[in-house]
């Protein structure tokens, strides 16, 4: 399945609602009732104007267009981040690679990362060890860069589990003990993503397109549901 990138600049506004495992209670005739989970999905809405001239500023209706294509009415994925929740905690709303590629500065920036190259000390991947035990309040991620700070509010995914960080956490030794938003649902069986919350999403529904004018531009509205990789034949294909 392949992978694109949702393009930079792209809409004013990002609606991102975390995934959180829903438990409903299903009820048969005569039986008792069924507590079974759904499972968790981050649902992201990508809205705003596009003018229609490439030299506007903000001319990005080309490039929606292009996107458009590429979902092919949900044929093709896209990858999405929380933007909102990168700039609260002071980082770029960007990424700087997509699948695990992404790396970060320890104050949380891309924006200098094109031409160079990670070499361990100045960047760090978002796939940072983390341990913790379930029912615990708080997680220990191991692997930060020097000086780099977790900010309250930063969002931290373990498995297919996203939490907040509940107070700012400053990196100690190469590790920072992190106060979680709520208890670990279960233990860290692998890496941990910091930040937790870029996800592949596919379309949901139509597009929610405006008239395609020239002078004032389109207006948009896209809402994508998370996918993972493990429910795609083939994995997933980076683009």
């Amino acid at each position: 399945m392949k992978i694109w990138t949702w393009p930079a600049n792209v809409g004013a506004s990002h609606l991102y609602s975390p995934a959180h495992r829903v438990r409903i209670t299903e009820t048969f005739s005569g039986a008792p009732g069924q507590i079974t989970a759904q499972v968790p999905r981050a649902t992201v809405t990508v809205s705003g104007t596009v003018a229609g001239r490439y030299d506007q500023a903000g001319g990005r209706a080309s490039e929606l267009a292009v996107l458009l294509d590429r979902l092919e009415g949900g044929q093709s994925l896209v990858t999405v981040w929380d933007s909102v929740m990168r700039l609260r905690c002071g980082w770029n709303s960007a990424v700087a690679g997509v699948g695990d590629n992404e790396v970060w500065r320890a104050d949380g920036q891309v924006g200098q990362w094109a031409g160079e190259t990670a070499d361990g000390t100045t960047w760090r991947s978002v796939l940072v060890s983390g341990s913790g035990s379930a029912g615990s309040a708080s997680i220990t991620l191991s692997g930060l860069l020097p000086g780099e700070i977790i900010p309250i509010g930063a969002m931290i995914r373990v498995d297919d589990h996203r939490y907040f960080a509940a107070a700012t956490a400053t990196e100690s030794g190469g590790s920072a003990s992190v106060t979680l938003s709520r208890p670990l649902v279960a233990a860290p069986s692998g890496n941990v993503r910091y930040p937790g919350d870029l996800m592949v999403g596919r379309l949901v529904g139509q597009p929610e397109l405006g008239q395609d004018d020239l002078r004032s531009g389109r207006t948009f509205s896209i809402t994508l549901q998370e996918v993972y990789v493990a429910e795609v034949d083939g994995g997933f294909e980076y683009q």
